[in-house]
């Protein structure tokens, strides 16, 4: 008897010995990695939670009026997931700052900010306008990202061009206004980028751009190459956009930052701290239609750049700019866009050096600038007949050797921006610290902290646009061919550091 019992009281230790264990293994299954998708299970869920936008809301209930959802989706009601639980912001806000209130931009500033901006506006519409000869836009205050507010018409969109990618984002837009519209609201807020990643290609700015999107009090517009600056306001993609069809992709992220409303302990006023960007990485670099800007005509180099009609609008934005060792850049920018048949360490020594030999010549007959802005380099022949090197097509195999030209770039931008209006940063820190280059970046845009919890999903962040498996495969550069581009590159890299008095950038590459 006594044995059995002695058996018994086992077979219970055992089964609650191994229930224990179960238990712990469930505790922890949200941040045991997915293989397959290469990161931690709970980025999916804080990501899941993190857009959680107003869009999300019901089309038939606006929550700036006092009508009632029909359904149980409740104001105040609280949002679950595996590893999260919080209130909605979106909802909350409403009865803990506008309980009195029925819109959130009160309709007389509304109106006014119409009259101020309807120069500008009128303008904006059109599709070859001269940025330097806009009015200037009277931005709102209280608002961290600069935005102002427009006149609401129904379908707003009617007269934009869609490709297949923008169509559920322009049909969910409209919807949101015409409901506002049938509300008898007629305005809008409308918002420039508080932020630009400016460049360089293959510098990791696309992780910077995912990484910053994973903090709380940042919107993205519709996507992050929106190249409107560089192309398309030229019509250089395939369709000419006007200046308010560039501002249509962040008008998402206006909605929410018109509902992130805060009170400020120290004023008691409202503000809005939510900020969008943009982070073309062509912007810092590309102006292969220079002579065709405003006043370049019949110039051999280029007075007007992007950095003066982006001064135009925004004299305030903030910018930044990611840089890599120029030799290894060019590697990787080659491979990525090289087609496999193609592209080889050898076929890269060869394009290298006939990029180098083509700029040289080209700098012996034109300003410097003229050869760095173009995307063509003068050469002559045999018979002394001038001719172009050009950099070819996507999948062709082409060698950028101007983008690595950095001081040029920077020079120009600094002659008309404040050099505290910049950060650059170097791929080569990110490798080293990452989490602390990110927060250096947050607190140049003078947002908060992350919190632990949002760091820990900063970390586990899987690495956005890394180098594909076959071109690792391929292996490096030759070595002459890194010794000839470091010493191509590197009285450019000493001039970047006398410029921005930064030793930082005396990069040599080793292979």
């Amino acid at each position: 008897m006594v044995l059995r019992h002695i058996s018994t009281c086992w077979r219970l230790l055992v089964v609650s010995g191994i229930s224990l264990v179960l238990l712990t293994c469930l505790s922890v299954l949200p941040v045991i990695p997915n293989v397959r998708r290469g990161r931690l299970k709970y980025v999916a869920d804080y990501k899941r939670v993190r857009h959680r936008t107003a869009f999300d809301i019901p089309s038939n209930w606006d929550p700036d009026l006092t009508a009632t959802p029909d359904n149980k989706y409740n104001r105040g009601e609280e949002v679950c997931t595996d590893k999260f639980t919080r209130k909605d912001i979106n909802l909350t806000f409403l009865l803990n700052l506008h309980k009195n209130s029925s819109r959130e931009i009160p309709e007389e500033v509304g109106i006014a900010q119409i009259k101020k901006n309807a120069n500008f506006t009128l303008m904006s519409h059109e599709k070859y306008v001269d940025i330097l000869k806009l009015p200037k836009i009277e931005f709102l205050p209280g608002y961290k990202n600069p935005c102002w507010v427009e006149a609401l018409k129904k379908d707003p969109y009617s007269n934009v061009p869609k490709t297949t990618s923008h169509r559920r984002y322009y049909k969910r837009m409209t919807e949101y206004y015409n409901h506002r519209y049938l509300q008898n609201i007629r305005f809008r807020l409308r918002c420039l980028p508080y932020y630009y990643i400016l460049g360089q290609p293959k510098c990791g700015t696309t992780d910077v751009y995912f990484k910053l999107n994973l903090h709380p009090d940042v919107e993205k517009g519709m996507g992050k190459e929106l190249q409107w600056w560089t192309k398309r306001r030229y019509g250089r993609d395939g369709w000419t956009q006007s200046l308010a069809e560039y501002v249509n992709v962040f008008d998402r992220a206006s909605v929410e930052i018109q509902r992130s409303s805060k009170i400020d302990n120290t004023t008691l006023q409202i503000v809005r701290n939510k900020i969008t960007g943009d982070a073309s990485a062509s912007t810092l670099w590309d102006n292969a239609h220079w002579d065709s800007y405003h006043g370049n005509a019949g110039r051999e180099d280029p007075f007007y750049l992007t950095p003066q009609f982006l001064h135009h609008l925004q004299p305030d934005a903030k910018f930044i700019v990611s840089l890599r060792n120029p030799t290894l850049r060019l590697y990787s920018d080659y491979l990525f866009f090289s087609s496999a048949a193609e592209k080889s360490a050898k076929d890269f020594h060869v394009k290298v050096v006939k990029a180098i030999n083509a700029f040289k010549t080209c700098t012996e007959h034109f300003p410097e600038r003229a050869c760095v802005y173009n995307s063509t380099f003068a050469t002559y022949d045999d018979d002394g007949e001038l001719t172009y090197y050009t950099e070819p097509v996507r999948g062709r195999g082409r060698v950028r050797l101007r983008i690595g030209l950095y001081v040029v770039f920077i020079r120009d931008w600094l002659a008309v921006f404040k050099k505290k209006q910049f950060m650059i940063i170097k791929l080569e820190e990110r490798s080293e610290n990452d989490k602390g280059v990110i927060e250096k970046i947050l607190e140049f845009l003078e947002m908060r902290k992350l919190t632990p919890l949002e760091e820990q999903v900063l970390k586990v962040q899987a690495p956005a646009n890394t180098r594909r498996k076959e071109d690792v495969e391929m292996g490096p550069m030759f070595e002459s061919t890194a010794k000839l581009l470091d010493d191509f590159y590197k009285p450019y890299n000493d001039q970047l550091i006398e410029l921005l008095d930064d030793d930082r950038f005396n990069w040599t590459t080793h292979i």
